[in-house]
């Protein structure tokens, strides 16, 4: 009997422990943590490899960038902006989320499988913003870091910031 309790106990143990990984892993709701997981283990070899011979990023700046592009198309599950997403502040990111984008029916399954809806691109034509619209973008780069930050959990990773740099 004494070995029934301490088995239960070491069960309801490693639930619990199962339980706090997840919810500090991942601070999207529950029944999103599936999703983002699947999106960030997503392969995507030729995209990487296409990115690479347009743009001449190393092996290294790749890891990165296929990072930060899933994570940016994960945080389409918790922000839903209609068919946009969010906005995207990263040109070096922006370079392969292109690239996926050129591979079209990949790019639309992928959406399709694990967003949930296409998420379209749409580019910015302004080549000079009013005050308003760089108050806008402010605050819209500030929820996204803030929706970064608590769906993983961590500090947003630099390569958002360079673009503000130039």
């Amino acid at each position: 009997m004494k070995n029934k309790k301490v088995l239960g106990f070491m069960m309801v143990v490693s639930l619990l422990t199962s339980f706090f990984y997840a919810y500090n892993h991942y601070s999207a709701p529950a029944s999103q943590i599936g999703n983002i997981d699947a999106i960030m283990n997503y392969s995507m070899p030729d995209v990487i490899a296409r990115c690479q011979k347009d743009h001449n990023y190393t092996d290294e700046d790749m890891v990165i960038l296929e990072q930060e592009l899933k994570k940016y198309l994960a945080l389409s599950l918790v922000t839903k902006k209609g068919d946009l997403g969010t906005g995207m502040y990263s040109t070096d990111v922006d370079n392969l989320w292109h690239s996926f984008i050129l591979f079209t029916k990949e790019y639309a399954d992928f959406c399709d499988k694990y967003i949930g809806f296409f998420i379209h691109h749409a580019p910015e034509t302004e080549t000079v913003r009013s005050p308003e619209r760089q108050e806008e973008s402010r605050k819209d780069f500030q929820a996204f870091v803030k929706n970064y930050e608590e769906t993983f959990g961590q500090e947003i990773h630099s390569i958002w910031f360079l673009d503000m740099c130039e």
